[in-house]
């Protein structure tokens, strides 16, 4: 396959999030997820056939082979289809078996676009990752900037600045995992001017996330940058030591843009957030989830083997959830994606999923803790530490957005441990 046609490929799959919620007098969808799904699916289908054309797909079954790593997703997609047998809603479990599936065509099809010699899937991980925090960062911040600024309006948490995605905190979150390349070509790359661009990403990413006042990807943010500096602290070099000087005072200007943008309100919204963590009695957002935690691990005790089946957690628990969720609600996620897994398609099958994620974490964990250096290993710890963190206490797992992303830096990671990099 050319070099062009496969670098298009990954872009359409990279950018997948971008699909518009509705065109005109074509088409409206509720939940974007839906037609960013039909959009993968259809990709799949097109990518898989100019692949099947110009690759053998003999090369996909010695990837396999070579790695026991991605036989791990296939053992989660098949224990996966397996829970259908014991699920009490089959149709709602087959509909996100498919999203499951098509996932895993996606990774599959990625995987061998990235073993295209042409390419240097590196570099085009890192400018697609650039180019999306450009466009995301621009569409939030401008439209929070028009309505706060311009308008003379509150700032408020709103879904009118979720952006491309279904809402505020995956938008903060979908950041929030990108910010790691930014850390990460600041301490390697050597021009002075495109190091003063990265850092102008820094400030404008970060203060999008305060701007959306997501605590979790803001807690996301504080451990990447304790892990950075505790890592240049170990190296003990002063250039090390003076970017990362650059990268708190970029931090600091974003804090400072937040206060100038937030200057109306007579409080501070991040500040707020923060304050009532600590009690889970009086945040319920924080209450709801523990319930949820409780519930799922209930599940997995329960129904260790194959679980309440796929997609049906969330009529298997309602009757729990009626307890202490008010009004017209019911739960609709664990917001824990492993326990979510583990309490639907049972315990191998958690245990899957969790391997397939942390194994590479692990991995590019200890090559950072053993080179001491800033390396890809050290991106790769970071980006898929923020991952298992969104996934410890939201859903990314059936959200391309974050997922995707997921995929293209676990592909990363075994393209750059075959050429030896990490």
């Amino acid at each position: 396959m050319s070099k062009s046609l496969s670098i298009v490929f990954l872009g359409l799959y990279f950018f997948c999030y971008t699909t518009p919620q509705y065109i005109k007098d074509v088409y409206y969808v509720y939940d974007r997820v839906s037609v960013q799904f039909l959009f993968l699916s259809i990709l799949n289908v097109i990518a898989f056939y100019f692949i099947y054309r110009h690759e053998n797909l003999k090369n996909l079954l010695s990837i396999f082979n070579k790695s026991r790593h991605l036989l791990a997703y296939v053992l989660f997609i098949v224990i996966a289809s397996l829970s259908l047998l014991v699920a009490v809603n089959r149709i709602e479990g087959i509909v996100v078996l498919t999203k499951t599936f098509i996932l895993f065509v996606a990774f599959i099809n990625i995987l061998l676009l990235s073993h295209n010699k042409k390419i240097n899937f590196i570099k085009v991980f890192i400018y697609f990752t650039l180019l999306s925090i450009i466009i995301e960062t621009f569409r939030i911040n401008l439209s929070i900037y028009d309505s706060v600024v311009s308008k003379g309006n509150f700032l408020i948490r709103s879904m009118e600045y979720r952006g491309f995605t279904g809402n505020i905190n995956i938008s903060s979150f979908s950041l929030a995992i990108k910010i790691p390349v930014l850390i990460y070509l600041i301490y390697t790359v050597k021009n002075i001017y495109k190091r003063l661009l990265l850092l102008i990403l820094i400030i404008s990413s970060v203060l999008t996330i305060l701007l959306l006042s997501t605590r979790s990807a803001l807690i996301a943010i504080m451990l990447i940058i304790v892990s950075s500096i505790a890592l240049v602290v170990i190296r003990r070099s002063r250039t090390l030591l003076i970017r990362t000087a650059h990268i708190l005072i970029a931090i600091s200007l974003s804090f400072f843009s937040y206060s100038y943008i937030n200057e109306k309100n007579t409080s501070n919204m991040v500040v707020e957030r923060f304050s009532s963590i600590t009690n889970p009695i009086e945040d319920n957002s924080v209450n709801e989830r523990l319930q949820f935690y409780k519930i799922a691990v209930e599940d997995i005790v329960k129904k260790p083997i194959l679980g309440v089946g796929i997609g049906n957690w969330k009529l298997t628990s309602i009757q729990r959830g009626n307890s202490f969720l008010d009004g017209y609600r019911v739960p609709y996620n664990v917001h824990n994606d492993f326990l979510e897994v583990a309490a639907e398609i049972g315990l191998l099958g958690g245990i899957a999923y969790i391997y397939f994620i942390f194994y590479p974490f692990i991995i590019a964990l200890s090559k950072t803790i053993y080179n001491r250096e800033i390396k890809l290993s050290f991106l790769l710890f970071l980006i898929i530490g923020v991952y298992i963190l969104d996934s410890s206490i939201n859903f990314p797992m059936l959200r391309p957005v974050n997922f995707i992303y997921l995929l293209f830096a676990i592909v990363l990671f075994h393209n750059a441990r075959n050429k030896n990099l990490l």
